[in-house]
């Protein structure tokens, strides 16, 4: 694993340009869980700004290394901050790019129905992004958990299928 993190992230901070930009991100997402192979779905509880990034690099305009951190409402079982390494790529003569990553979401122990496993589940994310001008875009990503079993509650197992989150990032500066 260490090496997959340093084979994703060393290349985006040899070309990227110099210099730091603030983004601040609003997610509408929906997840899919499985509880004892019943599966069920959920929308985020508060699609308001979620998290901000800093980007190494020009994210809107260049090869870039995103760096995340946010907070997430799911569900009463999956909630919790967010940590994340991202690469952005833009599709020259374009206003599309593409991010790939990886996202660590820290579970709580003191939520409602995780059992208090604390789990923190990494997840690989894939997306789309268009821009709509030199500092606002929209985001389609996809996450995929690197293990789905996050929490067992009375005799239930929770799983984590995928996310998908569409979302608006605008840099701040």
């Amino acid at each position: 694993m260490k090496k997959l993190i340093i084979l994703v992230f060393i290349p985006a901070l040899v070309f990227a340009q110099s210099g730091l930009n603030v983004h601040f991100r609003g997610d509408v997402a929906l997840a899919s869980f499985s509880v004892n192979g019943n599966r069920t779905t959920h929308f985020t509880k508060y699609p308001l700004i979620q998290s901000f990034s800093f980007s190494f690099g020009n994210s809107f305009n260049d090869l870039a290394l995103d760096l995340r951190l946010g907070y997430v409402i799911m569900s009463e079982n999956y909630e919790g901050f967010e940590l994340g390494g991202f690469i952005f790529y833009s599709i020259p003569n374009s206003n599309l790019y593409f991010d790939t990553g990886l996202n660590y979401h820290f579970n709580p122990d003191e939520l409602h129905n995780s059992g208090g496993t604390g789990e923190t589940i990494s997840q690989i994310a894939l997306g789309l992004g268009y821009k709509l001008s030199e500092k606002i875009a929209v985001e389609l990503n996809d996450f995929f958990p690197l293990k789905q079993k996050y929490g067992f509650y009375d005799g239930e197992t929770y799983k984590l299928l995928n996310i998908i989150k569409l979302g608006v990032v605008v840099q701040v500066f």
